[in-house]
């Protein structure tokens, strides 16, 4: 099911940065219960956290790296310990380094492409990307 939910806290952030606060006394709910079971709410933190930020791409990246890192050094310590013991079978351990450095390089590539997809959406959404506070002559 899609969740074409309108956030009106991202469409406003999208727009300025000039926010104030306002201390509210928030009362107990009188009647009811609540609407939002447990899986609206998460749905709801997955559109907010997919539809205005880059960040779930940034961090598929940076998961590519450190998965990618692991399987090198894995890679370098399986290759250490053959030496230093030639009995040793190498099938999980070339497999674990395979799997670590394969699934890095695919989580970099898909937020790199993701990055692409996402400046190509922004350039094409025919929004403006920033707003003019004041104007100087």
């Amino acid at each position: 099911m899609i969740c074409h939910t309108l956030i009106i806290d991202g469409l406003i952030l999208r727009s300025t940065s000039n926010i104030g606060k306002i201390k509210v006394n928030h009362s107990k709910r009188s009647e009811g219960k609540s609407g939002y079971t447990f899986s609206k709410r998460v749905s709801l933190w997955l559109n907010i956290f997919t539809n205005f930020s880059i960040l779930p791409l940034r961090i598929a990246v940076f998961q590519g790296f450190i998965f990618a890192f692991l399987g090198f050094v894995l890679g370098i310590e399986t290759v250490i310990e053959k030496f230093s013991n030639p009995q040793l079978p190498l099938g999980f351990s070339a497999l674990a380094v395979a799997i670590f450095i394969f699934a890095g390089v695919q989580l970099i590539s898909l937020g790199i492409i993701g990055e692409y997809v996402g400046r190509v959406f922004l350039s094409q959404n025919k929004r403006p990307q920033f707003a003019i506070s004041k104007k100087y002559e």
